[in-house]
């Protein structure tokens, strides 16, 4: 295949990854909404859905939307995000004190 014809085949395979990572998005904030909406208990399980079908929509930007576009550079830290447990383990501290030391702008970005 030529370069001419591998741009349509590629943006045609990323066309349809961006709609099945909405389809997930979507999926994942409805169960969310309602579970509010009707006082239902929202579980550790539906943040993990959400949270991975937000990661799959960063990942879908900055590695495949983002190199389709002149002027502009994917965010190179953005796909390496360490959940707040694992960097509280690391460092040995509580959730709690992690948060607010974020809060009190004590974890500052190092950029």
């Amino acid at each position: 295949m030529s370069a001419e014809e591998w741009e349509p085949l590629g943006r045609k395979i990323v066309w349809i990854h961006t709609l099945n990572q909405l389809d997930d998005l979507e999926v994942a904030t409805h169960r969310l909404a309602g579970k509010l909406r009707d006082g239902e208990e929202v579980t550790a399980e539906d943040i993990k859905e959400i949270r991975k079908a937000l990661t799959g929509i960063q990942t879908l930007v900055e590695e495949d939307l983002s190199l389709l576009v002149d002027d502009i550079e994917p965010y190179h830290d953005a796909l390496n995000h360490v959940p707040y447990d694992a960097f509280a383990d690391y460092l040995d501290v509580s959730v709690s004190r992690l948060n607010e030391l974020d809060r009190q702008g004590l974890l500052g970005d190092e950029n």
